[in-house]
């Protein structure tokens, strides 16, 4: 082995790592912001088996790496491996969990509020019934 190729490795093996470095803090500023703009568990299929996710982990929101074959098992993408983190931007899934995202949290609020006219509809007849049991001096 050259001395030129020694040194063409060493410069594409620190190139590498400055990028690894500038991916790791863009994917710390994704989840900061995802943070900012919601609360709730989003996922997006990566694979068979395989889902990207924003939700918690240990107290923490962040994106997360899920295998539905060990759930709830789950692993932060900023934990992953180098090549798996890049892999999460450079096929697009972080894009589409953010995208998809919209329509998860529209689902979301349809179903808080059939809860809500559900509780709401119990609570008026449990306010009926206590209203007949306090006319009611047989009780």
């Amino acid at each position: 082995m050259d001395e030129q190729s020694i040194k063409k490795l060493a410069a594409s093996s620190a190139a590498l790592g400055d990028l690894d470095t500038k991916l790791s803090a863009a994917l710390s500023r994704v989840e900061a912001a995802l943070r900012r703009l919601f609360g709730v568990r989003v996922t997006t299929a990566v694979d068979v088996h395989m889902q990207l996710a924003f939700g918690k982990l240990n107290g923490s929101w962040a994106l997360l790496l899920v295998d539905d074959r060990y759930e709830p098992d789950a692993v932060r993408l900023a934990d992953s491996p180098r090549d798996i983190r890049a892999r999460m931007f450079t096929e697009g899934y972080v894009e589409a969990l953010i995208r998809g995202a919209v329509e998860q949290i529209d689902v979301m609020i349809e179903q808080r509020n059939v809860a809500l006219a559900r509780a709401n509809l119990a609570i008026a007849a449990l306010d009926a019934a206590l209203l007949s049991v306090d006319k009611d001096p047989a009780q």
